[in-house]
């Protein structure tokens, strides 16, 4: 039986939505993977807010208490060690 308009419609809706989480998806992947080392101050403190703005859009927050976030606590030790830091 063929689409109505209307079902096609979403069936569109959906795959542009899909689309947009992919390259989401993507781009924190990929900024997951960036090695920050060499970088400068400030460069390091955009990439993390970046990483932060993106990760937000992706995922929700966990509220552990008033000032802190399970998923966040982990994205932070999880990209510092990729990043060279050995505090975490």
């Amino acid at each position: 039986m063929p689409l109505t308009y209307k079902e096609a419609k979403l069936l569109e809706k959906e795959g542009k939505k899909h689309d947009k989480e992919s390259k989401l998806l993507e781009t924190y992947k990929a900024l997951l993977m960036t090695d920050t080392s060499q970088m400068h101050e400030d460069m390091i403190t955009e990439h993390m807010l970046a990483l932060k703005g993106t990760r937000e859009m992706i995922f929700p927050t966990v509220l552990l208490d008033s000032r802190r976030y399970v998923f966040q606590i982990f994205i932070v030790r999880y990209t510092y060690q990729f990043s060279g830091f050995s505090d975490y």
